[in-house]
């Protein structure tokens, strides 16, 4: 609706959310007491955020109610597993994130090619 006068949309419908969510594609994780799990993060808010998952749960599956710690981009949060569909999880957050952790997302929707380059500064600084 406003995509042509803002540019790319990024804040889709509510539904049943807590918070409008932010689209991004970004590298991001799972990790239960037993196993990690390594997937895209499609979304976020401050209340919670959505995985594509990669099948990499196949010997061990996620379920509904599943407490997790969520990883993303500077985010370390703990939640729970609050659905699973055709290969997508969605993860409610035991407490919200901070504004400023979501602002960081939206800097790097907005600056992709400064963030790859700060990521691979980053992980190169080891070898400098």
């Amino acid at each position: 609706m406003f995509g042509g006068m803002f540019g790319k949309r990024t804040f889709g419908k509510l539904g049943n959310r807590a918070a409008a969510r932010l689209e991004i594609d970004i590298e991001g994780g799972l990790r239960t007491p037993t196993q990690s799990y390594a997937f895209r993060l499609e979304n976020a808010s401050v209340s919670g955020c959505g995985f594509a998952m990669d099948g990499s749960d196949r010997d061990r599956p996620l379920l509904v109610g599943t407490e997790v710690l969520v990883k993303f981009e500077r985010v370390e949060t703990f939640g729970q597993i609050a659905w699973i569909a055709r290969g997508r999880c969605g993860v409610k957050f035991v407490k919200p994130i901070k504004q400023e952790q979501l602002a960081r997302l939206r800097w790097i929707i907005e600056h992709p090619a400064r963030h790859q380059r700060n990521a691979a500064n980053a992980a190169t600084a080891m070898w400098r």
